[in-house]
């Protein structure tokens, strides 16, 4: 009996000196490695048989403004700005890798078609317009995960034709890292990342689809 009681108080013991060195660690988010390409591509030009974009490094490419998703999780002073942060985050990716000789920003507001672009896009002397839209848009937070959804479309312009190009949808989703407890050991959760981190992913991977049909092209 005496043994018994013994060992309980040495495991009472035991646990009272182990709960002071119980610890926590921040768990982390991981956001999908950006170096692939959009989840689906509807047009490339690496499906041609001869693609007019031999010489794209010389191209001059006006990337407009995308447009902005019909409903949004973000305040909507904020929604605004989408649209032309997908086109900036493209353009930075765009310049970044070095792909075009010249490229431009085109902020339009407001409603605007294909053939206004096109028509824009000739005025100007474009080789390349991009256009696009932010389909959908969530803010993520401690217990619902940030979703990014874009469409992408390029075009290239002679004379008074243009040709597809490119044509992608990019989806981003990132979950936020729950709470845990591992008895001693409590793993502290994160929320999910912003949307325009993913706007971020979606515009590398753009830009990589973009870079990798050149490279094959023109080898």
């Amino acid at each position: 009996m005496k043994s018994a009681v013994r060992l309980i108080i040495n495991g009472v013991i035991c646990i009272l000196l182990i709960l002071p060195l119980s610890c926590s660690y921040q768990r982390l988010i991981r956001i999908p490695d950006a170096t692939g390409f959009p989840e689906e591509i509807y047009i490339s030009p690496a499906n041609m048989t001869t693609p007019p974009i031999q010489f794209a490094s010389q191209f001059k490419v006006g990337v407009f403004r995308f447009t902005n998703p019909p409903n949004t999780s973000v305040d909507p002073t904020v929604q605004l700005d989408l649209g032309t942060m997908a086109a900036q985050y493209l353009c930075e990716e765009l310049t970044r890798n070095r792909l075009f000789s010249k490229i431009y920003m085109e902020d339009i507001r407001g409603e605007w078609s294909d053939r206004d672009v096109l028509m824009i896009g000739k005025q100007k002397g474009y080789d390349l317009i991009i256009i696009g839209s932010v389909t959908y848009y969530i803010e993520g937070s401690r217990t619902q995960p940030a979703s990014v959804d874009e469409v992408v479309r390029v075009m290239y312009i002679k004379n008074n034709k243009h040709i597809p190009l490119w044509h992608a949808r990019a989806s981003t989703v990132v979950n936020p890292a729950r709470n845990m407890d591992f008895f001693i050991i409590e793993a502290k959760g994160a929320p999910a990342p912003s949307g325009m981190t993913l706007l971020k992913a979606n515009a590398k991977k753009m830009s990589n689809m973009i870079r990798s049909d050149l490279s094959s092209i023109s080898q």
